[in-house]
């Protein structure tokens, strides 16, 4: 027994001679391969601060990376300015000249009726999916000729002259519920109005579970109330709850309709974002170079 405690106790011992030699080869071989640069473990060790680098070795990744994310917003906001759906038509800003009738689509409600074809495809579907939550509408107007528009602001002049209003007066008032030809968003078919029942007025329309539907959902298919409550100032028109605009995308619409907005302050917003991302944008390049 004594025997064999003395050959356990040599052996361990060994054995820890061995481990002390093993670690400080390492410990030994680490300096001098950290120490240098070629080496694997030198290049893991090495310091960063380095002086031999050239300017180009030290343009941080992030601005990069900032100038491109800065170039896609502005690219976004100009595809979106540049959309024909986003155009705004008044008496300052009336259809051009050479303005070309746009591709129109019968709308199965009422085919005397016309829109847009992309927009009366979306306008077909919200109708199809207001119908199917059990509610009933009527167009009552949609794509107007010039020749269709300049009735329609007669119309509207001659009532007001019977209602006893001067001349003067009557085409004031008739400006702010129709456009003159040239001047109306119907002759580019993307305006679209309706209701629950023709002899309705604008408060009782209001008042309808309809109204409330297509105050809730009506942007899921890209259009947006074009005369909205409050913005008289901007539009230039009397509110309305029967008149709809296609603005071209659902997020578009969805924006306009959770903000609150007019299609001319829309335009503004997305006019304002794009200079804000192109100033920065300058900014950011005139810092790089």
């Amino acid at each position: 027994m004594h025997r064999n405690s003395s050959l356990n106790f040599r052996n361990l011992y060994i054995v820890f001679i061995c481990v002390i030699c093993l670690l400080s080869g390492i410990l030994f071989s680490s300096f001098f391969l950290i120490g240098n640069p070629d080496t694997v473990l030198g290049g893991l060790f090495a310091r960063t601060d380095r002086t031999d680098k050239t300017p180009d070795d030290v343009t941080p990744v992030t601005d990069t990376v900032q100038l491109e994310q800065l170039q896609a917003e502005v690219d976004k906001y100009t595809q979106i300015m540049s959309s024909p759906y986003l155009m705004v038509v008044n008496s300052e800003q009336p259809l051009p000249e050479d303005y070309e009738k746009p591709n129109l689509n019968e709308l199965s409600a009422n085919p005397s009726m016309e829109l847009d074809e992309v927009a009366a495809t979306q306008i077909e579907r919200f109708f199809a999916d207001a119908q199917a939550a059990g509610y009933k509408y009527v167009i009552t107007g949609a794509y107007r000729t010039a020749a269709a528009q300049t009735e329609a602001y007669n119309t509207a002049l001659q009532a007001n002259l019977r209602a006893g209003y001067t001349t003067a007066e009557a085409e004031a008032l008739a400006s702010k519920s129709v456009a003159k030809a040239g001047e109306s968003e119907y002759q580019t078919g993307l305006i679209i109005s309706f209701t629950e029942n023709r002899s309705m007025t604008a408060e009782e329309f209001m008042q309808t579970d309809f109204y409330k539907y297509v105050s809730e959902n009506i942007h899921k298919y890209g259009f947006v109330q074009r005369y909205p409550t409050n913005k008289e100032a901007i539009t230039g028109y009397s509110p309305s709850p029967f008149v709809y605009r296609y603005v071209g995308d659902v997020e578009s619409a969805t924006y306009i309709h959770q903000n609150g907005l007019s299609l001319e302050e829309y335009n503004d917003y997305i006019s304002q974002q794009k200079a804000f991302a192109e100033q920065r944008l300058s900014s950011l390049k005139s810092g790089n170079s």
